[in-house]
């Protein structure tokens, strides 16, 4: 879809009208698509960064998770994300998905290990603090993303000036993701989406937050294990 989109009809190949477009029509994830038109024109480039995506889920998770390097937990984490359906990884269909799903949280996660290294009293690594600066302004521009590590990032700060530590180092971190939710609420595609979508579900406005929840996991987040191993 990306790939045709750009390089027929008024854009010609020029990516920057084309993001406008769907910012003011469809999308505010104009960082996540920048990377997805790129990534369908350059299939072969996108199997092996996303292979690193995948590593480096695994790495982060048993960072955060694994402090007493159980073999079990690592083992765990692995075939959790190599149960993955092998059309997530394979086919170019799935640029799309992992650009919008799986790289935001890899992203996420990492941008977090600032917070993280002030939370277990680590000195905070410079190198890896600017590279958790640019995995957070792809990961926060997934909205879904963005908010999570928003509410996050309001507890970790809370409970670190409760008691008694500077968080000033963190503050940058924060104003991105405010600025990232920002072009999601002032991008008029969201709306454009939204009245399209509420088109095909008008019973929408008339459920409750949990069955809302329980609709968005169901409609997505089951569909990996639903479709396992094919």
């Amino acid at each position: 879809m990306f790939l045709k989109a750009i390089s027929g009809g008024e854009f010609k190949n020029r990516l920057f009208p084309y993001l406008a477009y769907r910012y003011n029509n469809w999308s505010s994830r104009v960082v996540i698509e920048m990377w997805i038109t790129f990534a369908v024109q350059h299939f072969v480039l996108w199997k092996i960064l996303n292979s690193f995506v995948m590593t480096g889920l695994v790495y982060i998770l048993n960072v955060y998770f694994n402090k007493k390097r159980s073999i079990n937990v690592l083992l765990i984490t692995i075939v959790s994300v190599i149960a993955m359906p092998n059309r997530f990884v394979f086919e170019p269909g799935w640029v799309a998905d992992t650009g919008n799903y799986l790289w935001p949280i890899t992203f996420a996660l990492f941008a977090f290990f600032p917070f993280y290294q002030k939370l277990t009293k680590q000195k905070i690594n410079p190198y890896s603090y600017v590279l958790s600066l640019l995995a957070l302004i792809f990961a926060s521009n997934q909205e879904q993303v963005g908010i999570c590590v928003f509410a996050l990032m309001i507890l970790i700060i809370g409970y670190l000036v409760v008691n008694g530590e500077k968080v000033w180092i963190l503050m940058p971190s924060w104003i991105i993701n405010i600025c990232l939710l920002l072009v999601t609420v002032l991008s008029p595609g969201n709306k454009v989406r939204y009245n399209i979508e509420l088109h095909r579900f008008p019973e929408y406005g008339q459920i409750g937050l949990l069955k809302k929840l329980e609709v968005g996991f169901s409609s997505s987040g089951i569909a990996p294990i639903l479709v396992f191993g094919t």
